[in-house]
């Protein structure tokens, strides 16, 4: 999130914060792996482009983000809660939602590979 945005979490909600750099953390050595693809849709906090590429640079994420502004993509995949994580297969189809609280992000990318 924008920097104001993060000091806001550390301050106001940290459990949030912890979940975030969590997953943030995790994923970043999953996208290091390289051995499947990876894309951040991040919406909510960030209302341009330019908010985005700050927080990528801030927090020097490997992940590759775009932009939901509007919030379709977040709607489609009946996210209501952030951090989470949408697995899906290779034909696009949803196969897991992962929420802030779900701590085997690895085993479920690697039951996702297995298949």
């Amino acid at each position: 999130f924008s920097t104001w945005f993060e000091s806001y979490l550390e301050t106001n909600r940290p459990e949030d914060a912890q979940a975030c750099r969590r997953i943030r953390e995790e994923v970043d050595r999953l996208v290091a792996k390289g051995d499947i693809e990876w894309l951040g849709i991040a919406g909510g906090a960030f209302q341009s482009a330019t908010e985005l590429a700050e927080y990528s640079s801030t927090t020097k994420t490997k992940l590759p983000l775009a932009l939901d502004a509007d919030g379709a993509v977040f709607r489609a995949f009946g996210v209501r809660k952030l951090p989470m994580i949408a697995l899906l297969d290779a034909n696009g189809r949803l196969v897991r939602l992962l929420g802030p609280d779900d701590r085997d992000l690895a085993d479920a990318v690697r039951a996702l590979q297995a298949k």
